[in-house]
Order: structure tokens, then C-alpha cells, then sequence
């Protein structure tokens, strides 16, 4: 019973951070919550006729992600002709899949049901986890470093679909640990179909699965490519394009990206603006830590968590300049580095672990002060 009060109130702390998180982004707003969806005036996603009446439009800037996932939420089968979006987010089907169908297909209620998406995912992902720690003997407040973590934080302030596709992730994590594979290559196959990045994720549990020459498991975890490559199909039928192959492009030299963007940096501003050209340079040290630590960690023991911890800060040094440009792309494509990192620890409780969560915590704190006192309030119209 006592464990059960820890994990309600667990559920209970992440639902009002948000909630105050929401709070004090909309009351810039008007406490108008589309303004989560980052319409940009300089966008060509801007469509009168597919942006309904009182719709925060911020000026002289081009806007985020949030809008053409608002745009695919819109019309998610493409009936119409006005798909002048970014290819790669209707391969990102489900979360604006899920949001349509929550806002009963009323754009007027997609600020709402976008918002609300992943809130929720936050909070089952962060359930998921703490049952995967409850099982190890671990205390469930661990999985406060994943719910609060910079990458949900981020991906609610610009509605993205980091926290849909590691909730799937994660409930798919533990359906694997109850060696229940079939569920687990569902859930994983709706993960991918959330964020094609989850591919990275699970074709590294198929390799540790066919290596452990548990080959029934590796099969039946390649199955779960099967929606995507149809989904692929669907969209080159609709679209005359392939939306995969934009997405192949992000990968580059190693340390390239990062560094290309420190040679960037421009100092000649405030203090906010130069606290916003220098952010990433912290997430850049963090992940080199994680980088270090999970290379000492499988040289002493290897488990799928140690692996999964590993690949993803290794390939974040590939990641090309447009993804470590900007503070949002970079930590929502990093972002299962923190599930990993709990769930590595939870298997041998080493001592590196905790320096990693005080580098998480850390960030978590950094994100909010960046919203509050960093982040930019545009000057807006409504539609």
C-alpha cells in the first residue's frame, strides 16, 4: 500500500508540474493554447483556410514542429489537397492520429487534444517505468528524472512527440521483461510509428536478442518494422514521396554538428540571448558524460538497457548541425538517453549512475529557468 501511495503521488507531482508548466507558457498568450502549436507567420505553413478564428500566429518567425503535426492532426488520412507540410511528421502518424481522434476531427480543439496527448503519455510512460523499477526493488521517485525530464518538458512547451513514442517504448519495455514478445513488437511497431528514431531502439533489442541466439524473440521483434514500411507505402501512394528517406539526411562526421554550431555561437546580444546561443553546449557535456559512463558500464557487465544507453549517446555525435543548432531538436532526439540511464542503473545500482542523475536534474532545472526568464514571448495576431 505504501508503495502504491508513493506511485500516486509520483503520478500526482508530474501532473501539476506540467499543469503549471502549461500555466505560465499560455499566460503569455492570453492563456490561448495553440500557442503550444507555434504557428510562425514566416511559415509556409501558415493556410488560412486550414487555421481556425482566434489561433495565436507569432511574428516574424517561422514557428516549430507543433505546426505541421497540427496540420497532419488536421486531415491524418490526407483527404485534402492542402498537405503543404514537412513530409517526415506524417510518417509520425500516430501521435496527430491520436489527437484528431480526441478532438473528435475539430480543428478548433486540437490545442486541447495535442496538449493533452502527451501529458498522458508523460504520465503512463512514467508509470510504465516505475514498474519496471518496482520489480527490481528500486524506488519509484527514480522515475522522476524521466517525467520531469528536459525532453517531455521541451516537447510539451512545442507539442512534439518525444513522450508518445517513450511511453510505447517503455510499456513495450515492460512487456519484455514479463517475456511477453508478441506485445512487446506491438508496441514497439506503435513507438515507430510515432518517431522513426524508436527504430534505433529496437532494432538494438533485436540484435541483443539474435546474438543471444533467442531467435523466435528476434523474429517476432522484426516484425514490428511491418506498419512502418506499410505506413511508408501508404504515404508514397498519397504523397508521391517516400517520407523516410527525408529523415535519412541527419547523420554527419563525428562531432561535426556540434562543432559547427559552437563556431556559430554569436555572443554580440543580451544575456538571454546569449544564454539561448550557448544552452546546447551543457547538453552537449551531459551526453559526453552518459557517453563515458555506459562505455565503463558494458566494460564491466552488458545488459539491452547498458547497450541501449551507449547507442544512444554514441550516435548523438554523428548528429548533424541542424539537430545540435537548435535546444529542442537536439534534447527530443536524445531523450531516451533517461529512461536508459534509470533503467541501466536499476540492473546494478553502480555508483557512475548517480552522477548522471545529478547532471539530469540538473538540466531539468535549467529548462525551467530557460522558461521562465530565457524563452522568448513573440509578439502574435490571431487568425
Amino acid at each position: 500500500m505504501k508503495k502504491n501511495t508513493c506511485l500516486l503521488k509520483l503520478l500526482l507531482i508530474t501532473f501539476l508540474f506540467y499543469l503549471v508548466i502549461i500555466g505560465i507558457i499560455a499566460s503569455r498568450y492570453d492563456f490561448n493554447l495553440s500557442c503550444f502549436i507555434n504557428f510562425g507567420e514566416k511559415s509556409p505553413f501558415v493556410i488560412k483556410k486550414l487555421v481556425p478564428p482566434n489561433f495565436i500566429i507569432m511574428e516574424n518567425i517561422s514557428g516549430y514542429d507543433g505546426q505541421a503535426y497540427y496540420y497532419a492532426a488536421s486531415d491524418p488520412f490526407i483527404k485534402t489537397d492542402f498537405h503543404r507540410i514537412d513530409l517526415k511528421k506524417y510518417q509520425r502518424f500516430l501521435y496527430p492520429f491520436l489527437a484528431h481522434i480526441l478532438a473528435f476531427g475539430r480543428r478548433s480543439l486540437l490545442p486541447y487534444s495535442l496538449l493533452i496527448v502527451n501529458i498522458f503519455s508523460i504520465l503512463i510512460g512514467t508509470l510504465f517505468l516505475s514498474f519496471l523499477l518496482k520489480k527490481r526493488g528500486i524506488s519509484v521517485w527514480y522515475s522522476l528524472i524521466f517525467a520531469l525530464g528536459i525532453g517531455n518538458i521541451i516537447a510539451l512547451q512545442y507539442d512534439l512527440t518525444t513522450p508518445l513514442y517513450l511511453c510505447l517504448i517503455l510499456i513495450g519495455i515492460y512487456f519484455y521483461e514479463e517475456k511477453k514478445t508478441t506485445l512487446t513488437a506491438l508496441f514497439f511497431s506503435l513507438a515507430l510509428l510515432t518517431r522513426e528514431i524508436a527504430g534505433l531502439i529496437i532494432l538494438v533489442f533485436l540484435i541483443y536478442e539474435f546474438f543471444g541466439k533467442r531467435y523466435k524473440n528476434s523474429l517476432v521483434i522484426a516484425l514490428s518494422f511491418i506498419p512502418f514500411i506499410l505506413l511508408q507505402f501508404f504515404l508514397y501512394q498519397r504523397l508521391g514521396k517516400i517520407p523516410f528517406l527525408g529523415s535519412s539526411g541527419h547523420l554527419t562526421l563525428p562531432f561535426a554538428g556540434i562543432m559547427q554550431h559552437i563556431s556559430n555561437i554569436n555572443l554580440s546580444g543580451g544575456i538571454k540571448h546569449i544564454l539561448r546561443e550557448i544552452s546546447v553546449i551543457p547538453y552537449f557535456c551531459f551526453v559526453m558524460l552518459v557517453l563515458a559512463v555506459s562505455a565503463i558500464k558494458l566494460s564491466r557487465n552488458r545488459n539491452i538497457y547498458k547497450w541501449n544507453l551507449f547507442i544512444q549517446a554514441f550516435v548523438s555525435i554523428f548528429l548533424c548541425f541542424p539537430i545540435w543548432e537548435e535546444f529542442a531538436a537536439i534534447t527530443r532526439t536524445t531523450f531516451a538517453i533517461f529512461p536508459f540511464m534509470i533503467l541501466s542503473y536499476a540492473k546494478d545500482r553502480d555508483k557512475f549512475s548517480k552522477y548522471l542523475f545529478i547532471g539530469a536534474v540538473l538540466l531539468t532545472i535549467a529548462a525551467i529557468i530557460r522558461i521562465l526568464f530565457i524563452s522568448p514571448t513573440h509578439s502574435y495576431y490571431l487568425s
